[in-house]
């Protein structure tokens, strides 16, 4: 690591700011303890989502079958009754 970061400053006037919490539009975050890493794109998807006028959209599980068409409900149209198998 030492070395990388010498060639580095060889190269371009760096800082050393410490372990990576946010990189390219991803937060990073690290537990030691568990030895994991989790990677989040929220921020990024967010700040997509108000560039385009679409914060009211609402979020979906993925994956999702390839080739399906989503279609925003019509609101006025009457919510069908819950069927007696509990659906």
């Amino acid at each position: 690591m030492a070395a990388f970061k010498a060639f580095l400053e060889s190269q371009w006037e760096i800082a050393d700011l410490g372990p990576a919490k946010f990189a390219l539009g991803i937060a990073i975050t690290r537990d030691i303890a568990s030895r994991t890493i989790s990677l989040s794109q929220t921020t990024f998807i967010e700040r997509l989502l108000k560039h385009f006028n679409l914060m009211d959209t609402h979020p979906c599980d993925m994956p999702i079958v390839a080739g399906l068409q989503l279609h925003c409900p019509d609101k006025n149209a009457p919510t069908p009754p819950k069927s007696q198998n509990g659906g």
